[in-house]
């Protein structure tokens, strides 16, 4: 290795934070990409550039830099009691029909968007998504010791209402424009339901 330069480069949409380009025998650039976006820490991806493709491959990069990064990741948690989506209401206003989200629907799609607000501070991912949800209920106060302790180890787990669609839509609605663009993005999805000490929903957020 005859040398090496880290530059610093614009977000512009994408999650590529540093790259190094080390210039190997023969003139040839050994060029590893870094991506701190990573759950996983600093991902590093590298690239072989011969000599004579320096020129095109530097106007490429300046053009399309997302390209470099793949499979991005998002964690985000949600506090609080997990509440469904709730059934639409209507109502008429000057002879249109009104549909409307019910008031405990409203509020929660309110705490889920400030919380949002405040973990997620990057631009609205934006293609294809795969989300996985996992929505923790509280346990009942009248629980039993046995039965709080399997379900806190996740061996009895909640079989009633709220429908696990219902937690889907209240927690992937209020994110659009804030996570993602819109949520019509999400190609992929996984719920599952569980019981805790500590009510909340966790959210993994994966560029497909």
């Amino acid at each position: 290795m005859l040398g090496e330069v880290n530059l610093d480069m614009p977000h512009s949409g994408s999650s590529t934070d540093r790259f190094s380009a080390q210039r190997i025998a023969g003139g040839d650039v050994l060029l590893e990409v870094y991506d701190s976006a990573s759950v996983h820490g600093m991902a590093k991806q590298s690239l072989l550039i011969a000599k004579n493709n320096i020129p095109k491959f530097i106007d490429w990069l300046e053009k399309d830099i997302s390209k470099l990064t793949y499979n991005r990741k998002v964690q985000l948690t949600f506090l609080g009691e997990p509440v469904p989506q709730g059934r639409p209401r209507t109502t008429i206003v000057k002879g249109k029909i009104i549909v409307y989200d019910p008031v405990d629907s409203r509020k929660y799609k309110q705490l889920i968007k400030y919380q949002a607000y405040h973990q997620y501070k990057d631009k609205p991912l934006e293609g294809q998504l795969r989300c996985d949800v996992k929505v923790y209920r509280s346990i009942q106060a009248s629980t039993n010791n046995k039965q709080r302790r399997l379900k806190e180890q996740g061996i009895v787990r909640p079989i009633v209402k709220g429908d696990i669609d219902n937690y889907f839509k209240a927690v992937t609605d209020p994110l659009s424009k804030i996570v993602w663009k819109d949520d019509a993005q999400i190609v992929e999805g996984f719920i599952s339901k569980y019981y805790s000490e500590n009510p909340r929903i966790e959210m993994t957020i994966s560029q497909v």
